[in-house]
């Protein structure tokens, strides 16, 4: 809820909103007489749309605004006439209300909800005399969602109002079905005019983060996501609201973590009939990877695209520019014309690898197995293809038909991935630990730069996946430290980046990434998956006395 007070020597104005279930914004006036004679007022309510070429129209109950393919309603709760009187000026209108005579003590009170909604979605019928309680129901349900980090954090206040702007920052970039968005989701950020759609590695990590928090919700973003999935079994990298104004993206797909998500659910709500919802999806997206990205003799997959664009391959990897693709070739496949790229992707083949046995487990614990048939991709864990013995770390293969193949000794989060999917041996993990916690390397004043810290193409500010920090591969580091038993390196990363990466703490949006050498923020504002991962991170954290 959002609110404001303004106190003189005998009157309070305090304004409230907050959003029904369905959506709809209800605000709330109150000006209360705190003095010792009768007030009389006479009250103005005026508004404006910052589009001066639109119009506003009355209609019963209230006023009205058509836009393209959407319309803007004024109401007020409990009186159809309210705003029989007001006057309409074009793009604003202003609404003179009786004189209202205060007796000490006394409050007057208004509700009015505005409701935007596209033609696609319809109006929802509302209740108006339920409107009174929606406050109360909105502050219980905060509360509800709040509860975990206020016992958890009792003692550590700055954690505890982390966790409560993680949570708004996620709650203010849910959005309600429209057009082609069939389901609740959230946007990467509202804020941000070019993140207004769903994508689908975005989602798979909200929807993690969302298990504890709202079930529901987490599995209306997975659900959202999957109506992009077509005949083939492939999940479609973006979609958005209305294909004429920015069209759904089929070049390309993203990072395979829909079943961990979906693990997640069950995990945190024991959901079978979810599962069983999702399976059929989740198979057929998993499967599709076997048809589309594997055209290697040893069974390894690489990112690929679904035309002849090596652009939108490294968009699939949803590390769109990073280092190591600078060294990556690609190759087209005729008659169609698909193609990959000519590395052996060690995080992709890892997030596979975890998939196909997520997938099993969820099978057996739902009692599905013979209800859902599943041929596996891998016969064996691949991770040991990646695993440069001599360097103690977990490199990209480049292979092609011309070229034997060879590690690209790029040191980048993708190496970071065998520990997050517990696919590597205890050994291995360890030396990779060794490496994440090198101040010259991984061990940054924010942790985990997108790559090496002493490359020489290492970019800490304007190098997007060349440098700056992701708080979403920031958790996969430190969640692989904790799968390893590392805990005392995990909370000790966890710690820094939250005192060190700018305005995590504090009243600063989140931000879509940040320089790993002076902890500015950079990029876009209120990143929804930069709250969900720290929010995974919080739940994870544990903290001794000293700390």
């Amino acid at each position: 809820m959002l609110w404001s007070e303004t106190h003189w020597p005998d009157v309070i104005l305090r304004s409230e909103l907050t959003f029904a279930p369905n959506g709809v914004a209800v605000v709330r006036h109150q000006l209360s007489n705190v003095g010792s004679d009768i007030q009389h007022w006479d009250i103005d309510m005026t508004g404006a749309l910052r589009d001066t070429t639109r119009r506003f129209q009355r209609d019963a109950g209230g006023v009205y605004c058509t836009f393209r393919d959407a319309e803007l309603k004024i109401k007020a709760a409990h009186d159809k006439y309210y705003f029989k009187n007001s006057t309409l000026q074009g793009s604003s209108f202003v609404h003179d209300i009786d004189d209202v005579a205060l007796a000490p003590g006394q409050t007057w009170n208004k509700l009015m909800t505005l409701d935007l909604r596209f033609f696609t979605g319809g109006f929802d019928r509302i209740n108006y005399r339920d409107l009174d309680f929606v406050f109360d129901e909105n502050q219980t349900r905060w509360q509800k969602m709040l509860a975990p980090y206020a016992t958890k954090f009792a003692e550590h206040e700055e954690l505890y109002k982390l966790s409560a702007k993680c949570l708004t920052t996620l709650m203010a970039n849910w959005k309600r079905p429209a057009g082609q968005l069939k389901h609740d989701g959230l946007f990467p950020s509202n804020h941000e005019e070019w993140f207004h759609g769903i994508w689908a590695w975005d989602s798979w990590k909200h929807a993690a983060a969302l298990a504890q928090i709202d079930p529901h919700l987490a599995k209306e973003q997975v659900r959202a996501m999957f109506v992009f999935q077509n005949e083939a079994g492939m999940v479609a990298d973006c979609a958005f609201r209305d294909p004429d104004i920015e069209e759904t993206n089929w070049e390309n797909t993203k990072p395979p973590l829909a079943t961990w998500a979906v693990k997640m659910i069950h995990d945190a709500t024991g959901d079978d009939d979810f599962v069983v919802e999702m399976m059929p999806q989740l198979i057929a997206y998993h499967q599709w990877w076997e048809r589309r990205r594997n055209h290697d003799p040893n069974q390894m997959f690489a990112y690929g695209s679904e035309n002849s664009s090596k652009k939108t391959a490294l968009w699939e990897s949803g590390m769109d520019n990073a280092v190591r693709f600078d060294y990556a070739g690609y190759f087209v496949f005729p008659p169609n014309y698909y193609g990959a790229l000519d590395f052996k992707n060690v995080d992709l083949n890892c997030y596979l690898y975890q998939e196909q046995l997520l997938i099993e487990e969820l099978l057996e614990k739902t009692s599905s197995t013979e209800e859902f048939p599943f041929e596996r991709l891998f016969s064996e864990n691949p991770v040991d293809y990646f695993w440069s013995k001599n360097d103690k770390f977990f490199f990209e293969v480049r292979q092609n038909e011309k070229i034997a193949p060879s590690f690209v000794k790029i040191k980048g989060p993708e190496s970071l991935a065998p520990l997050f999917t517990q696919t590597c041996s205890q050994s291995q993990a360890k030396d990779v630990v060794d490496v994440m916690m090198t101040d010259s390397i991984f061990n940054t004043y924010v942790p985990f730069p997108t790559v090496d810290a002493t490359h020489d193409k290492f970019d800490p500010q304007e190098g997007y996946w060349r440098g700056p920090v992701w708080i979403d591969q920031a958790y996969f580091g430190v969640k692989g430290m904790r799968n390893y038993g590392f805990e005392k390196e995990a909370n000790a990363q966890t710690l820094k980046l939250i005192h060190n990466a700018e305005g995590i703490l504090g009243n600063a949006p989140l931000r879509e990434n940040y320089n790993p050498l002076t902890g500015e923020g950079l990029n876009a504002k209120h990143f929804s998956w930069t709250a969900a991962c720290l929010l995974l991170m919080l739940d994870d954290l544990t903290l001794d006395a000293e700390q």
